[in-house]
């Protein structure tokens, strides 16, 4: 059964690497849909899209971005865990959800800071576990966000709803103080590029998914 496999892989994966997975389990359908919103959003006149997904783990996400793309539309996927990365080819190779895409979707195995190409895509979906870096390595992946966007993209990204206030209040002061700096990252970014956050309740646990539209600085 694929989808109790990817669950088992997630979970062994969380336990290995914490910092870069970040869950015990892929996101569910409804944070799933919610994270592609824009993508469901018809293409402008047809214009063909270029979307990139930064950490898309088992594809729990990828399946409903697949299912969402236009004819022309191309995705890349971003993945810095090499067990993911075989998952995501295998299901590219094999699963039925995925294979009638497969010709439009790119694996590239490595982190989404590392990506260069500047201003190639028109929308992002990212899985990274933001909360679990340190507030540099946050301020460094939404900065690399607004880089890789065109004029007017929109990047879609959640966090699940009051774990990092938890985490704050009963934390030891190391970890509360990334905790306080990440938290004012995140809600300066947002502050200055929100276009909507949706709370999804039917998640476990529930999330909220931040959509937003950053003005790349002009180099």
């Amino acid at each position: 059964m694929p989808g109790l496999h990817h669950q088992r892989l997630f979970f062994r994966e969380f336990r290995r690497n914490f910092r870069t997975t970040g869950a015990i389990l892929p996101s569910g359908r409804a944070l799933a849909l919610e994270l592609a919103r824009y993508v469901r959003q018809p293409p402008f006149h047809g214009t063909p899209r270029k979307i990139l997904e930064a950490g898309p783990g088992t594809g729990a996400v990828t399946r409903q971005l697949i299912a969402a793309l236009a004819p022309a539309d191309a995705l890349v996927l971003v993945e810095f865990n090499a067990a993911f990365v075989d998952v995501l080819n295998g299901r590219l190779a094999g699963d039925p959800h995925f294979t009638s895409a497969a010709g439009r979707v790119r694996v590239l195995h490595g982190k989404v800071e590392d990506v260069a190409e500047v201003g190639a895509y028109d929308l992002i979906v990212s899985g990274l576990p933001l909360n679990n870096f340190g507030r540099h390595d946050v301020a460094r992946i939404l900065a690399t966000f607004g880089r890789l966007l065109r004029p007017g993209g929109v990047v879609s990204f959640f966090e699940y709803a009051a774990v990092r206030r938890a985490k704050t209040l009963l934390s030891r002061d190391h970890e509360r103080r990334r905790l306080h700096g990440v938290d004012r990252v995140l809600s300066r970014w947002l502050g200055e590029h929100r276009l909507r956050s949706e709370l999804v309740m039917a998640n476990l646990p529930p999330a909220w998914v931040h959509h937003a539209r950053p003005v790349r600085s002009r180099d």
